[in-house]
């Protein structure tokens, strides 16, 4: 179903990295790399309904977002 899709928007500063989601306990349950994307399509479906951390990461900056999976 489309609420299983997120669409994680990239700053311009970020085009290409690495992605990863992570649980509250610390437990990360996705890693993906990118490479010249303005937004990056992520399925849900598999992840427990609550609270995860995305981490966007390249040579240059790290960015924190929530994600809350209802």
């Amino acid at each position: 179903s489309r609420y299983n899709q997120v669409e994680i928007i990239l700053p311009e500063s970020m085009r290409s990295g690495l992605l990863e989601v992570w649980t509250a306990q610390g437990e990360k349950v996705l890693s993906r790399a990118f490479k010249e994307s303005e937004k990056i399509p992520l399925n849900t479906s598999l992840l427990a309904p609550g609270v995860y951390t995305v981490r966007i990461t390249n040579q240059r900056i790290e960015q924190i977002k929530p994600l809350i999976k209802l």
